[in-house]
């Protein structure tokens, strides 16, 4: 299983992803990620595909051109839901493709709160 030090993470300040009213700091979550490495786990699509239909608008161009081997980020809300919080045109890209799974890093329920506004 691979980790996610494999991975170039490219915090860009103010890069934010915002669901249900709740505003996620993708540059925090990724400089955690980078100071703690964690597994990077296969997650089923079916997880996360009821946020697809209500949270984001495609850029089909741009999901064309991602990198499926760039894993995910999901966050942990209370009592374990997870939150795709980024990835969103790679995991058009697998939907697209007919992938059944995707490559995901999780944060910890701890780290959501110190990335959540």
């Amino acid at each position: 299983m691979a980790d996610s030090s494999q991975t170039d993470w490219q915090p860009r300040l103010g890069e934010q992803f915002i669901y249900n009213g709740r505003r996620y700091d993708l540059a925090k979550a990724k400089e955690l990620i980078k100071a703690t490495p964690r597994p990077v786990e296969p997650k089923p699509l079916s997880l996360f595909k009821s946020m697809y239909y209500e949270a984001v608008k495609i850029d089909w161009d741009k999901a064309e051109k991602t990198d499926l081997n760039v894993p995910l980020i999901a966050a942990t809300e209370a009592e374990g839901k997870l939150v795709l919080i980024d990835g969103w045109h790679r995991y058009a890209k697998a939907l697209r493709s007919r992938q059944n799974e995707v490559q995901v890093v999780t944060l910890t329920e701890e780290e959501t709160k110190l990335i959540r506004h």
